[in-house]
């Protein structure tokens, strides 16, 4: 939410010696619960300013001082927004190719996870890895499942066999891997 995800990722690729570009999209704005909590909580997710949420500027700042800033782009859109002008700019060739991996810290909400999945599914190339946290989260789970199955979109690819025989995981369904509270598909 204020880029300790995208900090850690981009700092891990950099030391296995990837080059990476991470675009975190956003609108910045808290959801449903935070938004419910956030009189009730001593920590603030929001941190309201003059009634606007501060996320987008702890993000930046943390970004900034992460000395990552040349490596992530925020987008403050909403997931369907970002996700269908990353697809535009594909097709136009203003960008060179679709995201290899997309962790997607859903929406939370029924159904819109559900879109969600669907628009960073249809970005992906063959191979691409799909994943995302919350899996305790019923609209979470209840929607990567019916994705899944209605998708059917891969069994186990042999190239990230190795990858994941190290990690613990559970295979929730044909084509979805759980490690912990992280869930996983991989495009066929």
């Amino acid at each position: 939410m204020v880029g300790g995800s995208a900090i850690q990722m981009c700092e891990v690729a950099k030391a296995a010696g990837f080059e990476i570009f991470i675009t975190c999209i956003d609108p910045f704005t808290g959801d449903v619960n935070m938004w419910e909590q956030e009189p009730y909580l001593d920590w603030k997710y929001l941190q309201l300013e003059n009634g606007m949420p501060t996320i987008s500027k702890r993000f930046l700042s943390n970004v900034l001082h992460s000395g990552n800033s040349e490596s992530i782009l925020p987008l403050c859109a909403t997931s369907s927004v970002g996700l269908k002008f990353l697809k535009k700019l594909i097709g136009d060739g203003r960008i060179s190719q679709a995201p290899n991996l997309i962790y997607l810290d859903s929406a939370h909400e029924k159904d819109e996870t559900h879109l969600e999945l669907k628009l960073c599914f249809d970005l992906l190339p063959s191979k691409g890895i799909l994943f995302g946290d919350d899996w305790d989260w019923d609209a979470v789970r209840n929607d990567v499942i019916r994705f899944a199955n209605d998708m059917n979109p891969t069994g186990l690819i042999r190239e990230i066999e190795g990858l994941l025989s190290s990690l613990d995981y559970e295979r929730v369904a044909e084509s979805i891997y759980l490690f912990k509270d992280h869930w996983l598909l991989v495009k066929s």
